[in-house]
């Protein structure tokens, strides 16, 4: 028989032991057991993973992933199932999608009124008027998509922050002044700012102390006394002491000693080095989708206007209905487009920006 229980604790084991808020801080990630029941036949277990770097996130769902995977492998297909939700970075995009597939339904429902109209003149055939209907009907679906997502992503977030009632506000908006923020440098300030390299940093100080205590522990000691009485006066004593028992425990000791201390460095240096990469590659992310969200906006704009024209020129007569779905499909697909571009551009600089410590939250009093 397969204890339930017992396999859930030997699937945290395989998770890394310290990446958990007991041993985190700050905005280092974690793997976050939530909550769990289970039983001797079934149970089920809620993990918050958090992680502020995009990439370092994506790790920790492949690495969640490929522990599923193990325990599937180990105890057979189907022990071990696995949800993994998006949940922050995709509100702003979900909210932004539903709006411009709301936009895109009443245009698609105009045209089939429209239809509906030529029809009944005998302008058009029938057919015309089911596939027109059809078209639009799948733009509805996609929106009823569209919104479960949103839903079930604001769902989970209020989960992640134990609020059933917990509401979003506001979604942020696109800037498109702050596209161009200038970022030279920020690789450094991410450094000087992060909670990793600093408690490195103390582990190496740390280190270099029991260096110099071992050390200490082969020098002589030297122990002074003073004494006086009538009779004989004052007397001195000068006393010398040197271990010579242990010697190779001793020097033991200080090798390990500065062996921690060269770990810690290298420690220190790694982590620099991934901070930079890491915070070089959100740089390249940030730039890449701002020029993205340009020929987009560009792109967008110029599919509205073409969008706009098709429709009057069907009014008119000089264009056919299947033109005008193609041409509101592309608007659509170029809004599409543009939504995704300047959202990553905002969640990409807000990564920056937290992580850089560039970010500072001002709190005016009666505001949030």
């Amino acid at each position: 028989m397969v204890n339930a229980s017992l396999l859930c604790m030997e699937l945290h084991d395989l998770l890394p032991r310290f990446e958990n808020p007991a041993c985190t801080s700050e905005y280092e990630g974690f793997f976050h057991l939530d909550r769990m029941n289970a039983c001797v036949d079934h149970a089920e277990m809620h993990y918050i993973l958090r992680d502020h770097d995009k990439a370092k996130f994506e790790q920790k769902k492949a690495l969640m992933i490929k522990a599923v995977q193990y325990m599937n492998d180990k105890y057979g297909e189907g022990t071990a199932t696995l949800k993994l939700s998006d949940t922050y970075y995709n509100i702003v995009l979900y909210t932004r999608m539903e709006a411009l597939y709301r936009d895109s339904l009443a245009a698609h429902e105009k045209l089939v009124e429209s239809m509906e109209r030529r029809v009944r003149q005998e302008i058009s055939p029938q057919a015309d008027l089911e596939l027109a209907r059809s078209r639009a009907a799948q733009i509805e679906q996609e929106l009823m998509s569209i919104q479960a997502q949103r839903n079930s992503a604001l769902r989970i977030l209020a989960e992640l922050v134990r609020d059933p009632a917990y509401q979003l506000g506001p979604m942020p908006s696109f800037a498109a002044t702050g596209a161009f923020e200038n970022w030279q440098g920020v690789d450094q300030e991410a450094i000087n700012y992060s909670p990793t390299r600093s408690r490195l940093t103390y582990d190496a100080q740390a280190a270099q102390e029991q260096i110099t205590i071992a050390r200490s522990s082969f020098l002589p000691q030297v122990s002074a006394q003073y004494s006086y009485n009538e009779g004989i006066g004052s007397r001195w004593g000068l006393g010398l002491r040197m271990q010579t028992g242990n010697g190779l425990s001793q020097l033991s000791e200080v090798s390990a000693a500065r062996a921690r201390y060269d770990s810690a460095l290298n420690q220190i240096n790694l982590s620099e080095r991934q901070l930079r990469q890491d915070v070089s590659n959100q740089v390249i992310a940030y730039e890449a989708a701002v020029r993205r969200s340009l020929v987009s906006r560009n792109a967008s704009e110029t599919a509205g206007r073409v969008s706009e024209s098709y429709m009057r020129q069907f009014i008119a007569g000089r264009r056919s209905w299947l033109d005008v779905m193609n041409s509101l499909r592309e608007h659509l697909s170029a809004q599409s487009g543009l939504a995704q571009a300047e959202v990553t551009v905002m969640s990409a600089g807000a990564r920056l920006n937290l992580q850089s410590g560039r970010w500072r939250p001002v709190y005016i009093t009666g505001e949030q």
